[in-house]
């Protein structure tokens, strides 16, 4: 891929990428995000929780450069894998190349999401995409860890709100009930 972006050329170049992140879920999930958030001329603060090898951050990344809104995107994982992963990938490496041509645009961080989160101020994102571990302890610890760093009336999001990922559909639940609306197949979202 050229190093260079030009979002006209490149506008699914994500679809090169290692992944399961789909335009019809996560990139619809984020254009009803967009539709929905108030105007403003201040940068978005965006967190992706669970970054993989970058598919779903380079369609993010591609939607929000093609919207025109300014942003900061903060895109974080341990990048060892969780338990369905290989383990001798260095998923970090893979990430960066996969990313390379939009690495300006984003903060690659390799780090806990849990310990990662403490870094932050309450209240400071508008947006926070939850896909990292499917276990139902992580999960739940991300969004009590995650969750107080939304602003009031911003988005709290996530993947795999499906059947075969129950402790995913559980700590969601557990913490949210049924106030979260479910867009595409397994994308959920909560307004603060």
């Amino acid at each position: 891929m050229n190093k260079e972006l030009r979002i006209e050329d490149n506008k699914h170049f994500f679809e090169n990428i290692e992944g399961w992140s789909s335009y019809r879920d996560q990139g619809k999930l984020l254009e009803s995000i967009l539709e929905r958030m108030p105007k403003t001329d201040n940068k978005l603060n965006i967190a992706e929780i669970g970054v993989y090898k970058g598919r779903c951050t380079a369609m993010w990344n591609i939607i929000l450069i093609n919207s025109g809104i300014k942003y900061n995107y903060d895109a974080i994982d341990n990048f060892i894998g969780s338990k369905e992963h290989i383990k001798n990938i260095d998923y970090y490496s893979e990430a960066l190349s996969n990313l390379s041509c939009i690495i300006n645009k984003i903060n690659l961080i390799k780090n806990d999401s849990v310990a990662q989160s403490k870094t932050y101020p309450d209240e400071y994102f508008d947006i926070v995409y939850i896909d990292a571990s499917h276990e139902y302890e992580d999960v739940k610890a991300d969004i009590l860890s995650w969750f107080p760093k939304v602003k009031v009336g911003g988005f709290f999001c996530g993947d795999d709100f499906i059947h075969s990922w129950p402790g995913v559909k559980r700590a969601v639940k557990e913490n949210f009930g049924n106030t979260i609306e479910k867009i595409g197949r397994q994308q959920w979202l909560k307004i603060k």
